[in-house]
């Protein structure tokens, strides 16, 4: 055995490792075997532990490319490097069970889609053809989400563009975005606590709102929103409380807002109305809640998907065309189907959840036959005769005969107390300097009916330190509609040198004085404001700001 002196610890091994070897850098050529490399030794010499086993020199391993392998029985031997670690594979997602249910799971969202959009599974709602309404948030901001099925495309299309025309009104739900997401439409929404069913029918979940809320406020933002729709020509077509949502507020005034395009349907620029295909289904819309035209089959709310082809045997009033398939001209479907049903959304609002045709049961019926009952009005004296006055003529059975959005906001239910009583003030200023011999038409109008306004003698329905007050000063016809216009004209203008105890029994000013006359003689009001507008007074610059609009 060929020995050697022991070789110094303090002897590290060489390795002879030049890097200008050009061995190291050429590659070999296409289509030849690699060459290996020379062997590398240190220089020295071996050496051998302490049981006297030769340990193989360093030089003695091969330099591969992937990594250098020693062989020696030293258990601090090189070990090749480790190969990378793969992560393991994740857990697969978790399916969706198929479910036999009327209404589609939520969706999981497409992941390669971005969203700002995020859908809770918070249900505040349900509509037909498996819409579900949700709660979810658009970038931060609290949202309802409308979940519509794809099938409908065509009318949630329809309804998103009517939501982006239509949203620039403060009583119009406002539109924010719209998404397509694995069969499924959502259209995000503003997000209300409440509808108008929900406070009137569940008072109790809402107290707050009911608490502030202002049933002739409420029905003025109604008015107004349906009023913007229509200037649009948009006809909302399903009108009813539970699509009319109310809005949270800051300051304690909450917004009443129409909502749910389903069914809307905008006319053309010179269309008036609609005639609807003959085609049409069974008339959509929310039973109880339709006109009686509709009822009676003269007009339908539904219009079928039609093909581009199709398109041109609509009718239309501005074309004229009609289908060839009937010789029957179609009925027109106009704005008033809205009003009939604002209607009966007033008379439900005003007497807590009433309906002016009756029971759920017995109300179509009772539509068709113009079978309307109007009684539970009758307990808000004054300001109940108005209400009759103006819900009758909106649920007239002819749709010709029933108000538009703008008459309906400037009746006298509306009216403030002052503006009422300013009315009547200016009304007997105007009629007093009528001439009386011979007596002028409009002069001959008031005093017609006069017994039903103010019976066989007014006087004998005021108090008695009124009525000794009055007297002092000129004497009254107690059978004249005017003279009693003329006895509330100059205790109105001498309020202040009136004494003590005949203000007490008058009230204040305007509220009190108004109704200390419209409680005994509830019909003076409309009877007045009636001879104006009949007689063409209402022309006139001194009345003509109380039968216009105010845009303020």
């Amino acid at each position: 055995m060929n020995t050697s002196p022991p070789i110094s610890d303090s002897l590290e091994p060489v390795v002879d490792l030049d890097d200008n070897d050009e061995t190291d850098k050429k590659a070999p050529e296409a289509g030849q075997p690699r060459r290996k490399g020379p062997r590398r030794r240190t220089r020295g010499k071996k050496k051998k532990n302490d049981q006297g086993i030769d340990i193989p020199d360093v030089g003695d391993a091969v330099i591969a490319d992937d990594y250098v392998e020693v062989p020696s029985p030293n258990p601090l031997q090189l070990s090749p490097p480790v190969p990378p670690i793969e992560p393991p594979p994740l857990p697969p997602l978790p399916q969706t069970p198929l479910m036999r249910s009327p209404v589609p799971m939520t969706p999981l969202p497409d992941p390669t889609i971005p969203s700002s959009l995020v859908v809770s599974d918070t249900v505040l709602g349900f509509g037909s053809h498996g819409t579900v309404v949700y709660e979810g948030s658009l970038q931060g901001r609290a949202v309802a989400v409308k979940r519509l099925l794809r099938d409908f495309v065509t009318v949630a299309t329809r309804e998103v563009e009517l939501l982006q025309e239509s949203d620039d009104h403060p009583n119009v739900i406002r539109y924010f975005y719209k998404e397509s997401r694995e069969g499924f439409l959502y259209i995000a929404l503003e997000l209300c606590p409440a509808s108008l069913a929900d406070i009137i029918e569940k008072p109790g979940s809402h107290a707050a709102i009911v608490k502030a809320f202002d049933p002739k406020r409420a029905l003025s933002q109604v008015t107004a929103g349906l009023r913007h729709l229509h200037t649009l020509k948009i006809v909302h077509r399903d009108i009813k409380p539970q699509n009319i949502l109310i809005s949270r507020s800051k300051n304690g005034l909450h917004r009443m807002l129409i909502s749910d395009f389903g069914l809307c349907k905008k006319l053309d620029v010179d269309q008036t109305s609609f005639v609807p295909t003959v085609h049409g289904a069974m008339a959509a819309g929310t039973v109880g809640w339709r006109a009686p035209e509709i009822l009676r089959g003269d007009v339908k709310l539904d219009e079928p998907t039609l093909d581009p082809d199709d398109l041109s045997s609509r009718g239309s009033t501005a074309s004229g065309r009609s289908s060839s398939s009937t010789s029957t001209k179609p009925a027109r479907l106009t704005k008033s189907v809205d009003i009939f049903a604002l209607g009966c959304l007033f008379y439900y609002t005003i007497t807590g959840g009433e309906h002016p045709f009756g029971d759920r049961f017995e109300r179509e019926v009772n539509i068709m036959k113009g079978r309307m009952d109007l009684k539970d009005l009758d307990k808000f004296g004054e300001e109940g005769v108005e209400a009759v006055h103006l819900i009758s003529c909106m649920l007239a059975q002819e749709a010709k005969d029933r108000p538009d959005t703008t008459a309906i906001l400037i009746h006298p239910f509306f009216w403030t107390s002052g503006r009422r009583l300013n009315f009547l003030q200016d009304a007997s200023d105007r009629f007093e300097i009528m001439c009386r011999d011979p007596r002028e038409p409009a002069l001959i109008t008031l005093e017609t009916g006069a017994y039903h306004v103010v019976g066989s003698d007014w006087a004998a329905r005021l108090d008695k330190v009124f009525v000794e007050n009055l007297g002092k000063f000129r004497k009254y016809d107690g059978r004249s509609v005017q003279d009693l216009l003329r006895a509330l004209r100059n205790k109105k203008h001498h309020y202040q040198d009136l004494p003590d105890h005949v203000k007490r029994h008058l009230g204040p000013l305007p509220e009190g004085f108004l109704a200390y006359f419209t409680e005994r003689f509830p019909d003076l009001f409309l009877h007045v404001h009636g001879v104006i507008e009949r007689c063409g007074l209402s022309k006139e610059s001194m009345f003509r700001s109380y039968f216009e609009l105010s845009e303020t």
